[in-house]
This record gives C-alpha cells, sequence and structure tokens, in this order.
C-alpha cells in the first residue's frame, strides 16, 4: 500500500511539475516591452508616472522616463506606424501638433522658424519634439514623444522590437532635463502604460460615473438650454439649417414635453434631444452617450415598410402574404404624417441633402415609428391596408443566433465596398475596366504607395476606372489629394476657405471638455465682407509628376457616401475628369462643418455632443450642375429600388456604370469651362482649406485621451 501510495504521489508529483512549466513557458511566451531607452533596463529613471503630479498637473496615464541627450530611443515592440507629427505640449492634456512629412529634426528646424509667429503661440524651442504612434496588437498603440533625428518615417511602415526611432531630445516644457514621453492605449482609451513593461502599476483605470434613474424637471431644461445655446454660439451659420426662431420655438415644445411628464426617464430626455439634432441635423453633429437604459429584452419589427412614389407598402415581412400589399396607415400615420415623422425626426445629414431622406422612407421599421406617441420599441404596429382591412403586426423578441431578423436581408447592400474591414480594393473587371474601391480615406502612405503602383499599371491596359466610394464615411484630406492627383489631368485652382464664430472665446466653453478657449488657434484669420471671419486658402490641385491615369474615370457614391468622401466626387465633378454614378452624397458639395469640434457635455446627464467649430468651404462656384446646398449629385442617377436593397440582380450601381461604359456614355457637357483654369501661383501640393488644422486637430484628438476619464 505505501508502495503504492509513493507512485501515486510521484505521479501527482510529475503532472503538477509539467503543468507549471508549461504555465511559466506560457508566461514567458508573452514577453515584456523592451525599455525604450537604449542602455537601461525596465524601470530606470522614471521621473513622473501615472498618479503623481508634475507641478499642480495630474499625470493620469503616462511615463516620463529621464534621458542623456542625444540617447537612441528603441521601438518596444513589433508593430506598424499609424502617425507621425511634431508638436508641442502647453499642458498634460493639450498640445499642439504639427504633420511631420520629413524628418524629425528638418521639422523641428522648420517650425522653429516660422510657427511662433504664425500661429501666435509662445514657443520654448527647446520643448518642441518628435512622436510617434505605433499599432503593436489588436486595438493597442504605444505614443512615444521627445524624439529627434534625421529618419523619415512613412505611415503603414512596419518597424521591429529594439529598431532605434531617433534620438532623445525633450518631451514637456514643465520637466527640466532631457526625458521621452510613453503612454499606451487600448481601443482608443486610456491604458497602464507600466504593466506591459513588466513593472509594478500605479495606473488607476477611470472609474465608471454613476448614472442618473431619472431627471427633475430642471435638470432637463438645463441640458437642453446648454446644448441649444452652445450649438447656435459655436456652429457657424446655422441659419442655414434652422432659422432662430424655428429653433428656440422647438426648444420651447420640446421642454413643453418634458414638463408634462411625471418623471423623466434617461431615455425620454435622449429622444427629445434627438429632435433637437434632428432640427440641426449635420453628418458632423453628434452625440456621445454612455447611459444605460437596461432594456432587458431586445425586440425586432416582423415588418418593414417603404415609400416609393407616394405609395406605401410592404417591403418585408414575416409574413410572407404581408409583402407587397399598399398601406394606407401605420398607427393611425398616413403617408403625410409618416413623411413629416421622417422629416422631424431624421438626422446626420447636410444642408439640403435628399437622398438620406429618401433612403430612410424607402427602409423603415427599425426607426422613428418605434418611438412614442407613434409607436413603441417592441415595435408593435397597427396597420391599416388600402382594401381597409386593419391588422396589428406585433414584433417579437430577437434572440442572437436564433431568430431570423428581417434586417439581415439588406446586409449585401450595407456591406458594399466593406473589402473585408481593409481600407482599399483593387480588381480588374474586364478587358477595359478596372476597379479601386475606397472603404475610407484613412490609408497609410505605404497604401497610398500601393495604389499609385495600381493605377500605373493599369495605364498600361485600361481604358477605363470605376472609383468606388460608397458607404465611405470619410478619413483624411492628404489621401484625397494623394488619390486625385493619379487621375488628375490639368491643375486645377478653387477658391476655398474657411470660416469660425469667434477667434477668443465662447461662453458655452463653461461645459466645453476638450478646448477652454480658442485664443491664438485662428489668429490668421480676418472679416471679409459678408462672408464673416474667414481664412482664405485657393487651393491648387495637380497631377502626380509620375504616376497618372489618362483613361475615363466613373466614380461610385451613395447616400452614405459622408464627409471627406464627398471631396473625392467634388473633385471630379469639378474638374470634368470624369462623371458620378449612383446617387447624392449625405455631405454637402460647397461646404462641411468640420475641422475642430467641441465637445460639450451637458451637465446633468453627461451627454457629450460634439459640434463642429469650422466650416469648411469647398468651392465657391454655384451653378445647375452644382446648386448651393446639395450634395453631389450624380451624372448618371440610380433610383434607389427595393430589389436593389435586396440585392435581387447584384450591384445596381454599379453595373449601371459598367452598362454606361459598354454604351460609351461619359462627360454630357462641362459645367466649369470657365471656372478650371490652371494654376502656376500656388505651389504643389497646398492641402484644402483648413488641410492643416484638421491635420492638426486629429494629433490633438489622439493625444489629449483624457478628456472623459474623470
Amino acid at each position: 500500500m505505501n508502495r503504492k501510495l509513493k507512485l501515486a504521489s510521484r505521479i501527482i508529483a510529475v503532472i503538477l511539475f509539467c503543468f507549471s512549466s508549461f504555465s511559466v513557458s506560457a508566461q514567458k511566451s508573452v514577453k515584456p516591452y523592451l525599455w525604450p531607452v537604449e542602455g537601461k533596463k525596465s524601470g530606470q529613471d522614471i521621473i513622473s508616472s501615472p498618479q503623481s503630479y508634475i507641478n499642480k498637473e495630474l499625470n493620469f496615464d503616462e511615463l516620463f522616463i529621464k534621458v542623456k541627450l542625444g540617447t537612441n530611443i528603441l521601438c518596444p515592440a513589433n508593430g506598424v506606424v499609424e502617425d507621425v507629427s511634431v508638436c508641442y505640449r502647453k499642458s498634460l492634456s493639450s498640445m499642439i501638433g504639427f504633420k511631420s512629412n520629413k524628418s524629425f529634426s528638418s521639422s523641428i528646424e522648420e517650425i522653429k522658424k516660422d510657427k511662433e509667429s504664425k500661429y501666435n503661440t509662445k514657443f520654448n524651442p527647446k520643448y518642441i519634439n518628435g512622436s510617434i504612434m505605433i499599432k503593436v496588437g489588436k486595438g493597442v498603440r504605444i505614443y512615444i514623444s521627445g524624439i529627434t533625428g534625421n529618419r523619415k518615417y512613412k505611415t503603414g511602415q512596419k518597424l521591429k522590437r529594439g529598431e532605434i526611432l531617433g534620438q532623445s531630445i525633450y518631451a514637456y516644457k514643465e520637466i527640466k532635463e532631457p526625458h521621452i514621453l510613453v503612454s499606451i492605449s487600448k481601443y482608443t482609451k486610456p491604458s497602464d502604460p507600466m504593466t506591459p513593461f513588466g513593472l509594478k502599476t500605479s495606473f488607476i483605470p477611470a472609474k465608471a460615473r454613476k448614472q442618473l434613474k431619472y431627471l427633475t424637471y430642471n435638470q432637463a431644461k438645463e441640458d437642453i438650454n446648454v446644448y441649444v445655446n452652445s450649438f447656435k454660439e459655436i456652429y457657424p451659420d446655422y441659419y442655414e439649417l434652422i432659422k432662430e426662431e424655428k429653433l428656440d420655438s422647438l426648444r420651447n415644445k420640446v421642454l413643453a414635453d418634458l414638463k408634462k411628464l411625471k418623471k423623466i426617464k434617461l431615455i425620454d430626455f435622449t429622444r427629445k434631444l434627438n429632435r433637437l439634432l434632428a432640427a440641426c441635423h449635420d453628418t458632423h453633429i453628434y452625440k456621445i452617450d454612455d447611459n444605460k437604459y437596461n432594456d432587458k429584452l431586445i425586440y425586432q419589427p416582423s415588418i418593414f415598410f417603404g415609400l416609393y412614389k407616394d405609395t406605401l407598402k410592404v417591403t418585408m415581412a414575416l409574413d410572407k402574404k404581408l409583402e407587397g400589399r399598399i398601406v394606407k396607415e401605420i398607427n393611425g400615420c398616413d403617408i403625410n404624417k409618416f413623411k413629416k415623422i421622417v422629416d422631424n425626426s431624421v438626422r446626420g445629414y447636410d444642408a439640403k441633402v435628399k437622398s438620406y431622406k429618401d433612403y430612410v422612407l424607402k427602409t423603415i421599421g427599425f426607426v422613428y415609428l418605434d418611438i412614442p406617441p407613434y409607436g413603441n420599441n417592441k415595435y408593435d404596429y397597427n396597420v391599416k391596408f388600402a382594401n381597409g382591412e386593419t391588422k396589428l403586426i406585433k414584433g417579437y423578441i430577437y434572440k442572437r443566433g436564433k431568430s431570423k431578423s428581417l434586417y439581415a436581408n439588406y446586409k449585401k447592400y450595407h456591406y458594399l465596398n466593406y473589402n473585408d474591414g481593409k481600407r482599399y480594393n483593387t480588381k480588374i473587371l474586364n478587358d477595359s475596366t478596372a476597379y479601386l474601391a475606397l472603404s475610407d480615406f484613412t490609408q497609410t502612405e505605404v497604401e497610398l504607395e500601393e495604389i499609385g503602383k495600381f493605377v500605373q499599371e493599369i495605364e498600361k491596359t485600361k481604358k477605363h476606372l470605376i472609383i468606388d466610394v460608397r458607404n465611405n464615411n470619410g478619413g483624411n484630406i492628404e489621401a484625397i489629394t494623394k488619390i486625385y492627383s493619379y487621375i488628375a489631368k490639368d491643375s486645377i485652382k478653387i477658391n476655398s476657405y474657411s470660416k469660425i464664430m469667434n477667434q477668443y472665446t465662447y461662453q458655452s466653453f463653461k461645459y466645453c471638455l476638450n478646448f477652454k478657449t480658442v485664443e491664438g488657434m485662428y489668429s490668421d484669420y480676418h472679416y471679409v465682407g459678408d462672408k464673416g471671419l474667414i481664412l482664405e486658402n485657393p487651393v491648387n490641385y495637380a497631377p502626380d509628376s509620375l504616376i497618372h491615369f489618362s483613361g475615363k474615370v466613373y466614380v461610385l457614391t451613395n447616400e452614405q457616401s459622408i464627409s471627406a468622401a464627398t471631396l473625392l466626387p467634388a473633385l471630379i465633378v469639378r474638374s470634368s475628369r470624369g462623371v458620378s454614378v449612383g446617387r447624392e452624397t449625405k455631405t454637402a458639395y460647397h461646404y462641411m462643418k468640420a475641422g475642430r469640434f467641441a465637445q460639450i457635455q451637458l451637465p446633468n446627464t453627461k451627454i457629450v455632443t460634439v459640434i463642429p467649430m469650422e466650416k469648411g468651404v469647398f468651392d465657391d462656384v454655384v451653378n445647375e450642375r452644382v446648386p448651393y446646398g446639395r450634395g453631389v449629385l450624380p451624372d448618371y442617377p440610380v433610383e434607389l429600388t427595393q430589389d436593389e436593397l435586396m440585392f435581387t440582380n447584384g450591384d445596381a450601381i454599379l453595373n449601371k456604370a459598367l452598362d454606361l461604359i459598354k454604351e460609351g456614355k461619359y462627360l454630357k457637357k462641362n459645367y466649369f469651362k470657365d471656372a478650371n483654369k490652371s494654376s502656376k501661383d500656388l505651389p504643389l501640393g497646398k492641402l484644402l482649406v483648413g488641410a492643416f488644422i484638421l491635420l492638426l486637430v486629429g494629433i490633438e484628438l489622439y493625444k489629449n485621451k483624457k478628456k472623459r476619464r474623470k
């Protein structure tokens, strides 16, 4: 018996040893990041870590590391360059960034010479430094600042662990000795910068704020007033969307509706705020709402409706017998009321754009009819058909993976130009036609070079190029400018400018998370006639000196071509370089309200409303081809149908473009004959109005990660 026990104990010991060895090896396989200072061990010479103070400023999520001047700074892990900039940190939560297209040392010297006078900001030149953002894992990014050096980077460039990034200088003006700054984010949120280096951490994640279950009327009133007053003060030319008296009247109506409620739930407040957002509709106005409404059950509709040529009909239903039937009323709403509900509720489109509203009217099912008093969130519809029959059609409880969703029938349509999550895709469609799909405009420099090679290759063999910007949410001006240069025939000068409402400060900034003042940010702006406070910036778009496609260009657009995705088709139309096929873009042709954004946090609900501070005017030419306030209208329109939404006959807009190519149809008329003239007085590569500021603020936004951490 003892022998058996000894044998058993030995077996157990061997198993435990193997398991512990496996655990140790598994732990060792996850290497800590390499300490970024050459010749130093992890944790050496930390000046400030999270939860310590630099003077009176709390350091929430960053490591400041002392280094000798000129020490090599190393890449902590294998990764990809996502952004490179030169910056000047004004505080721990605010910085000025300048896009770097040269080496750090060259860029720093240029900035030292002219940026102080140009931007009316007093720099201590010693603290202008290089900064690099490296993606090192899924959603994980490392930021290192305080670098100089002669190395030039490209976004999209691969880096290896231990590779020299540059040499150390200074990162922050409040620290007198040479140093670098290191921080880490995960899915854009501040993350622990110490544990990944194998250090005991002092990082404390932000605590979730306590939620309000109900609001008093006075709390709701205060939040509504803060939003409306901020919008009127900050948003440039808001009267282009809504007259002041109409906005004030709507505010009073919203407050009157809230006052009738005995208890104001968060969802009730949010619905009323959405009504105001719909009246102030813009592709760049939105809200960030972390409130949870604790709906235990998820409901979906068992019937969809669509309004086609003033006929309301059932487009899809779980009960197939209902499909195609003509509808007279839904929950007591006839067609006119139905149109009014949508007109008052749709948000997130620009100016006088019509295509997106048309899309909503043809795909009704999930939105607008689930809001009291027109319906409920269980999607129960009392439907009156044209023959007089009335039928209650109830929604159903949706169980993921088990229930059928009618919305899934539109999946192919909504995933058009998705490209399996890639930023772009290229294809050869036939002997004469190539295809370039752009899911967004965030391509890295490496990817832009790849697109350039593709264009170079097809120039030899293809007569037609189809460029797809459908379902594209926009991105960087740089990417658009570069891609357009590959197809441009001649230089084109466009009289662009940017407009703001104030050069100094806004009363609303009392509630602003990301700015306290605008003083010094807009020193170049001046009053010009009836245009207001503007910065003139005429732009010369020119062909690339090496890469050029000389064939015919067809650009595909739809009601989900947004923001910067409107600019490329706008350039193609404006220069008469090609034709647009499909539907009106969601963003206006002449202008977009973008650039910098004020993040106004409502004091009680803590909902953050994002309001544009700048109006970027792309073009001042108005004619029958580009009527003011509309999106980029197609040369060859494709009306949205249920067949297209269901993908019954494939890709309707792409098929239309292929038919046009087959039939030899192209440009009809040059509407810009007098406007399209080459210009030699502008430097090659000068960016669109406000582009520098757009890039600057993009850098500031990713660096200023403390906006909501408390």
